[in-house]
This record gives C-alpha cells, structure tokens and sequence, in this order.
C-alpha cells in the first residue's frame, strides 16, 4: 500500500488537506487507521471528485461516534471547499471473509493510500 508521500498522483496542496482529515479523526479515535480510496487515490480525479476515506477502528463504533467524526469532517469541508466521503469499519469487520468479496474492499486493497 501506497504511503501519502509516495503517491506521485496527489498534489501538495491535497497532501495538507488529507493530513487534517487525518489528524480530525485521530482527534476522536486515536487508534483509527485512515486510507485514501476512490479517484483521488487512483489518479484520475477530476474537478468534483470528493475524498473517499476508509476509517478502521479497533472496535466498531456506535452511531454517535461516527457521527462525531463526520460532523468534525464536515466543519473541515466547509474551510476547505472539498467533500469527504467516510466509511467506517472496525478492523476485525474489514478483516472478516464476507467484506473480502465486496468490491468496495478489492478496489481499496488494489488503490488505498495510507494517511
């Protein structure tokens, strides 16, 4: 998987953006991993692609937790002018065989950047 600094695609003003959803979401779950999907990941963003994010957590989190996270996110789009879109996993779920066959977990496994 593809570091943040390794991913040649990625400009460094969205570097800085992504190091602040980063750090918004370590700031309520600071154990979470957070991994960059979708266009931006692969390159191939255009002008209105959004930030898909793939937040794991070491348990999975009530409703109010990831509220709390997308709320924080939300206050981030706003400075910002970019969307983010979250999904939430805990690791153990995202580990599990049946998220194994989703095409949303191959298409993270072949394109994820680490934030």
């Amino acid at each position: 998987m593809k570091t943040l600094e390794k991913a040649d695609s990625i400009s460094e003003k969205e570097r800085e953006f992504l190091r602040r959803v980063k750090k918004t979401v370590l700031g309520l779950q600071p154990t979470a991993q957070v991994l960059l999907f979708g266009s931006v990941a692969r390159g191939d963003q255009g002008n209105d692609s959004d930030y898909d994010v793939l937040i794991l957590t070491d348990q999975p989190l009530a409703t109010s937790e990831e509220d709390a996270i997308e709320d924080a996110l939300y206050d981030l789009q706003l400075g910002c002018g970019a969307l983010i879109c979250a999904v939430f996993y805990s690791k153990d779920e995202w580990d599990s065989p049946s998220t194994h066959v989703l095409p949303l977990y191959k298409e993270i496994e072949r394109d994820a950047v680490a934030l």
